[in-house]
């Protein structure tokens, strides 16, 4: 979009140039009918004012007022200016490098809109020679806009540029620089547009343009304004506290992220930007990949991949309204948020940006670094299709083992729903509590599946309305004796476990089966078989307050243990709890003199059955 801010200062110049000459030589009048006629001949568009008036002498002004250029068969203007001022000296402008003092252009409004249809018109001042100086250049209340047209006729608004003020000078056939500030996309900014060497422009295919902006985000671009009109691909580097207010330049909204540095190329076409190279980093995490943003239908629409050898899995948090690790790379804004975030985020979710976009990207990471979920890789497509998001498939390495399904979000409806369906398979117990006290006592390999839903503006909301049902085997696992210890010695005999020398107690299998209902999620049965006795619970915990209460009883297989099993309550919220040893009414776990099979299939089949 800068090549039209250049191209209509060219253009205006030309236009000056042109009153200057003859300033002199014909009355006000007829010098405004010249350039008019001259203007329009040279520049390819139509060129009009409301009124041209000159202050003559040594020192000389130029007042064009309702100034407009437009394209041929066009009914909007691609430049109007309320008012152009020209200032200069007489010898200077007769000189063998023309000079202006001053060129002072206020409330002015460049619109370029792009057909679907027809493409982009060509700014032919372009290609128009620059052969005066001006030493300085004054703008201010400027308005620049890009806009396409989409296939329903509505006009989308691609680029929006307002310049409070602006200052700069034109150095004859070397170069141009202009400075200002104003607001980008709604965004506060300040920016720097220079063009280091214009000389021979009529001979060259290109010149090359630098730009630089800081306020929201940091960035810089350069590129090459084509004698076509056209401009050549983008080599930008842009940095900022989220990846969320890079929406200033883009049409899609993106997620809240710790701070980031993005360098790439994009290529602005009639209807799409292909972006190439993309690498960077955000947060913790290095991030690469090809995108495509398509902007010929309705809704703008991303497709393409993106890869990050090494992920900090908490980097992802936004996705979800979860602030980062604020022991890790985060901006002030986000330590601040953090301090007082819940434990289940309550950040609504985006419905609108979910609304107005559509979405087609692959996702890889290579290797993860995610210390409570133990993830150590991901495979996913993601897709946003008419309001509706999905990952599917979503493939996971978890703990050694494999993790797959898809989940949805679906904001089509005023009260956003998701779903989760995942099954799981030969995951590590081992590697899933690494770094715990007690990992390496731990052994065995854990399966499953559950799929729960929910309603609600957000990931709290969704807890507290969850329902559905899941179910967790372990086979050939090993019970850390330290959990054992940790519990107490009443505990244990109560449960009928017996501490040894081992490190650990075996457990050849256990299993719990779930349903969740409104938020309250029911252990139906808990069991684990271990080399002393049939352990199993039930119980309940509440995904709204997150309390809990669970009942876990022995069956012993040694006798002798008999007279020691006794019920065990856990109950609590969050992390504090009590414990109870003692007869518990209302949950009976084993009926009176029934023998239960030390069987892993019967276990299996019992959990099932629930």
């Amino acid at each position: 979009m800068k090549r039209i801010l250049l191209a209509s200062l060219l253009a205006i110049t030309v236009l000056l140039i042109g009153a200057v000459a003859f300033v002199f030589l014909v009355p006000d009048r007829h010098l405004r009918s010249f350039v008019e006629w001259a203007g329009s001949r040279t520049l390819g568009l139509e060129v009009s004012m409301d009124g041209l008036t000159t202050t003559r002498g040594l020192s000389s002004t130029v007042d064009i007022s309702g100034l407009t250029l437009t394209e041929e068969a066009s009914d909007t203007p691609l430049v109007a200016a309320d008012t152009v001022t020209v200032s200069f000296d007489l010898f200077d402008v007769v000189s063998t490098t023309p000079r202006l003092d001053q060129v002072t252009i206020s409330r002015a409004d460049i619109h370029q809109i792009l057909n679907a249809e027809d493409g982009a018109s060509e700014v032919t001042a372009l290609q128009t020679v620059i052969p005066v100086a001006v030493e300085d250049i004054q703008v201010s209340d400027l308005h620049i806009e890009r806009s396409a047209r989409a296939a329903n006729q509505d006009l989308v608004t691609l680029f929006e540029l307002s310049v409070e003020e602006a200052g700069g000078s034109v150095v004859a056939s070397e170069a141009i620089e202009m400075e200002g500030q104003g607001t980008y996309q709604g965004a506060p900014v300040q920016f720097r547009l220079a063009a280091p060497d214009t000389a021979d422009f009529a001979t060259r295919d290109a010149i090359p343009i630098e730009t630089e902006i800081s306020g929201a985000i940091d960035a810089s671009a350069s590129f090459s304004l084509l004698r076509s009109g056209g401009i050549s691909p983008i080599e930008f580097d842009v940095s900022g506290p989220t990846v969320a207010a890079l929406a200033a330049f883009v049409p899609v909204a993106l997620p809240e992220t710790p701070p980031f540095s993005l360098t790439g190329t994009v290529e602005l076409g009639e209807e799409a930007y292909e972006t190439s190279n993309l690498s960077g980093r955000i947060g913790d995490s290095d991030v690469s990949g090809d995108l495509t943003m398509d902007l010929s239908g309705e809704l703008p629409a991303v497709r393409g991949t993106l890869k990050s050898q090494t992920l900090d899995f908490d980097d992802l948090g936004g996705l979800i309204g979860a602030p980062p690790d604020v022991t890790e790379t985060a901006s002030d804004a986000q330590r601040d948020e953090a301090a007082s975030a819940p434990v289940i985020p309550d950040t609504p979710f985006p419905v609108g940006a979910l609304r107005a976009a559509n979405v087609d990207l692959q996702f890889i990471a290579e290797n993860v670094s995610a210390p409570v979920a133990q993830i150590e890789a991901i495979d996913a497509t993601i897709r946003l299709q008419d309001s509706r998001l999905e990952i599917n498939p979503l493939d996971l390495v978890v703990s050694s083992g494999r993790a797959t399904g898809e989940i949805a979000l679906n904001v089509r409806e005023e009260v956003p729903s998701a779903d989760i369906d995942i099954s799981f398979a030969d995951v590590s117990l081992n590697k899933f509590f690494a770094g715990s006290q007690f990992a390496q006592e731990m052994g065995g390999q854990m399966s499953g599946s559950f799929y729960f839903l929910g309603t609600g503006a957000s990931l709290d909301d969704m807890f507290a309305t969850m329902r559905g049902d899941g179910r967790l085997f372990l086979n050939d696992g090993s019970l850390s004796a330290l959990v054992v210890e940790a519990a107490g010695l009443d505990v244990a005999e109560a449960l009928g476990v017996i501490l040894t020398e081992d490190d650990a107690i075996a457990m050849p299998c256990a299993g719990i089966s779930v349903t969740a209902n409104d938020g309250e999620v029911e252990i139906l049965r808990a069991e684990a078989v271990t080399t002393d006795s049939l352990i199993a619970a039930k119980g309940r915990a509440n995904l709204d307050d997150l309390s809990y209460a669970v009942v876990l009883q022995a069956e012993a297989w040694d006798f002798s243990l008999l007279d020691l099993n006794a019920p065990v309550q856990i109950s609590g919220v969050k992390s504090d709890y009590s414990l109870s040893i003692g007869e518990i009414e209302g949950i009976p776990l084993f009926a009176q003199g029934a023998q239960v099979s030390q069987d892993c299939d019967a276990l299996v089949d019992r959990l099932n059955s629930q």
